[in-house]
């Protein structure tokens, strides 16, 4: 399949609007409905190393490495000023756009995107897919996979970052927008309790703290380890989730009315 730009996915969404009877009223929690657009993109690319410094092997193919991504980026959210959200998410998806429109995969230094077709073989494969998981009249989560697999290395790698949206304030949330002051110290005895008896955990509890990466999602917040962070890498990334009421009396005031979304029926 050649690299390709997808036509534009154009997800125009009054959002509340069916729960308050109007898209010019602000609900109970003073959130006003905004119009969400989307478009999306996909490429598949082949690129070379430019040297023999970026080859760590002499495997057929080693020179080369199949280069593909995925993804759905906001071109409006109401009338917010969404650059830096966008700027982000397109670090985030190590994607970019040249002149030509055409989406294209960042290239890591010593390498470069080639003619070659895309079924050419390579031996060094890089993929990324940044999706939304999550999307409520308050909240727009996305998630970004990312994984490698470096030509003669025992095992792939992969990592899934998050980035928390408010559609409220037109900011990528942070814990300390969540949670109320000083909350690092009962929220990090929560997740070691969460973790208590989990054959997978290689750290002592006194080495786990809050984790970089959360997410928001349907139920509460799940907060996720990444590989190696506190287990072997057969166990994968660890995910410690909590439902709304084992965090509300951590949560402050906006944090609740940001996480405690519940559709009208």
């Amino acid at each position: 399949m050649k690299s390709r730009q997808l036509s534009i996915l154009s997800i125009s969404i009054m959002l509340l609007a069916s729960a308050c009877g109007s898209d010019k009223k602000a609900d109970d929690k003073g959130i006003k409905p905004q119009t969400v657009e989307f478009d999306s993109y996909s490429f598949t690319k082949i690129s070379e190393a430019v040297n023999a410094d970026s080859v760590l092997t002499e495997l057929p193919g080693s020179n080369l490495c199949r280069n593909t991504g995925q993804g759905v980026l906001p071109t409006r959210i109401g009338d917010f000023d969404i650059k830096p959200l966008r700027d982000s998410l397109i670090s985030l998806a190590q994607v970019e756009f040249p002149s030509s429109g055409v989406a294209a995969p960042m290239m890591e230094k010593g390498w470069r995107i080639t003619d070659r077709n895309d079924s050419t073989e390579s031996c060094n494969e890089r993929i990324n897919i940044l999706s939304v998981v999550l999307q409520n009249p308050y909240i727009i989560v996305w998630q970004d996979y990312a994984g490698e697999y470096i030509c003669g290395a025992a095992h792939g790698m992969y990592a899934n970052r998050y980035v928390n949206y408010s559609l409220k304030t037109n900011r990528m949330l942070k814990l300390a927008d969540l949670f109320k002051p000083k909350y690092e110290k009962e929220l990090t005895a929560l997740i070691r309790a969460k973790l208590e008896g989990n054959s997978d955990i290689m750290a002592e509890p006194s080495q786990i703290g809050i984790p970089a990466q959360f997410r928001i999602t349907p139920d509460g917040i799940t907060f996720i380890y990444g590989i190696y962070e506190i287990s072997p890498y057969s166990a994968g990334e660890i995910e410690v989730s909590f439902y709304l009421y084992e965090l509300e009396d951590l949560l402050s005031a906006d944090g609740m009315r940001l996480v405690n979304y519940f559709p009208a029926d």
